[in-house]
Parts: C-alpha cells; structure tokens; sequence
C-alpha cells in the first residue's frame, strides 16, 4: 500500500490554491498583464544594448556617426517588419471572411 501524497501541504499548494481561485474571464486578463511585462523586460533590455553599443563603435571607430547609422538601421528594421505583420494578420482576417474580420 502506497502513501498517497499530501497535495494540501505541500510544495505547490500555494499555487494549486492560487490557481484555482483565478476566475477564466479574468485569465486574457492576467494574459495580457504577463505580455505587458514581456515587453518591458525587452524594453530595459533595449535601453541597456542600445547605448553599449554606440559605445563600442565610439571606441572600435573614433565616431558616434557609425553608431547612430547602426540604430537608424534597427528602426528601419523594425517599420518594415511591424508592417509587415500587420499585413499578415489583416490578410489573414481578410481569408476567414466578413464574420471574422
């Protein structure tokens, strides 16, 4: 006979507990909160390699002008991938017809 393990204390009661109480029409809710969180953990991320390397064409260069080329090329980058997605997705909502659009 096996010891049936006791979930009401153990490791991950807490979050069996927590998760049971979140309610489903809050969860695209705490979705998006997590998503939000996402982007601001890429945003610091960004606003730490950004400078380091503008930095480091200084020093490799002798120049900020290579630098802030190299930025202007990631906005450009970064347009034409945006509207590139943003004609997928409308294509796609176009294909599945007017109910869906």
């Amino acid at each position: 006979m096996s010891a049936k393990p006791n979930t009401v204390n153990g490791p991950d009661a807490l979050a069996n507990r927590t998760l049971r109480k979140i309610g489903w029409r809050i969860l695209p809710f705490a979705m998006l909160l997590y998503f939000v969180s996402f982007i601001n953990a890429l945003d610091n991320l960004g606003g730490f390699v950004g400078p380091a390397m503008i930095g480091l064409s200084k020093d490799w260069t002798g120049s900020f002008l290579d630098g802030l080329y190299f930025v202007a090329g990631l906005l450009l980058l970064s347009a034409l991938l945006t509207l590139l997605l943003a004609r997928s997705v409308r294509n796609k909502a176009l294909a599945a017809g007017p109910a869906q659009a």
